[in-house]
């Protein structure tokens, strides 16, 4: 048997040494990207805060289905039948309270807050709005109900002066489910 004498086994191969250079640096730089996010992260999360409490009057009963809003962004949430929310925003912001029959009332989150849990019932004080006096007619203007009442008024003496005559002159009158009884009676 002839042995191959060719056959070597480097430790290290000249032409593959750079890419392993290269993959080394590769990984080292994803690592750090990916601890820069993740530390950007948790930043993000120290500003965070979960605001959460019940939406009272001034009697203290709980207002249902009140629209809470973050002021600066688009979000929001609505709180529920027993009055309770809960909305996530960052400390500073100003959290809107909205609801029909209610003065418009803000809130503030404290910057100075070392806990990410923020509970806190916020009261909402009635807003009356008075409204100016309606009046419903069944007509376009007045003069056409005051024409219409008018004529009613004189059809309804014309249509007593018609009763009388028929009672003095005792023709009776019969409702006329009343006549077609009497005539099945007859015919019967």
């Amino acid at each position: 048997m002839k042995e191959n004498s060719n056959i070597s086994v480097p430790i290290l191969n000249r032409t593959r040494y750079p890419a392993y250079l290269i993959s080394c640096f590769c990984f080292v730089a994803l690592f750090l990207i990916c601890s820069e996010n993740i530390h950007a992260q948790t930043d993000r999360s120290k500003k965070l805060v979960q605001l959460s409490g019940v939406v009272r009057d001034e009697l203290l009963d709980p207002v249902p289905y009140v629209n809470v809003g973050i002021k600066s962004k688009k979000r929001g949430a609505l709180s529920d039948d027993k009055g309770l929310y809960s909305i996530v925003a960052e400390k500073t912001d100003t959290v809107v309270f909205v609801s029909l029959g209610f003065k418009k009332t803000g809130f503030i989150i404290p910057d100075t807050l070392t806990n990410q849990f923020l509970s806190t019932d916020i009261i909402l004080f009635a807003d009356t709005v008075r409204l100016k006096t309606v009046r419903i007619y069944p007509w376009k203007t007045y003069e056409e109900f005051k024409l219409a009442f008018m004529a009613y008024s004189y059809l309804q003496l014309i249509w007593n002066a018609r009763r009388k005559t028929w009672k003095s002159s005792n023709v009776r009158y019969l409702h006329p489910s009343r006549r077609m009884r009497r005539l099945h009676t007859r015919t019967a």
